[in-house]
């Protein structure tokens, strides 16, 4: 699969001197600060498998055995904040500050890790 699209989001706290000048409550507002599709998570190479029989007893019912092989091909995928901008609070309207920005606690930070193959055996058992 390819990776899903994303783009950068933000909190976003209006100036008080415009929630004042158009009577508005101040809070923060999250936005998008860049198109969605702009970037794209990884891709991912994942292969998942189902084995089954089915045995038949007559009027006793049937029963079945199953074997389901996830992630065969052992893809590993490790996440990692890619958030820069936490919260923006400019201090009047259409300013960029540098200083009046938060960031994210997790940018450029490992937030997990996945990838285990597993087996996992069943039996079912219909009358």
């Amino acid at each position: 699969m390819s990776g899903q699209p994303w783009g950068r989001t933000a909190q976003i706290i209006c100036p008080d001197s415009w929630t004042q000048a158009n009577n508005v409550l101040r809070e923060y507002v999250s936005v998008y600060i860049e198109p969605i599709d702009t970037r794209r998570y990884p891709g991912t190479n994942q292969l998942d498998l189902r084995i089954e029989k089915e045995f038949k007893f007559g009027r006793l019912g049937r029963l079945g055995l199953y074997a389901d092989f996830v992630n065969i091909l052992g893809d590993k995928m490790v996440s990692v904040g890619m958030q820069d901008v936490y919260r923006y609070a400019p201090s009047a309207p259409e300013v960029s500050e540098p200083n009046n920005r938060t960031l994210s606690s997790s940018y450029k930070l490992v937030t997990g890790v996945s990838g285990t193959r597993s087996v996992r055996l069943s039996v079912r058992y219909n009358f």
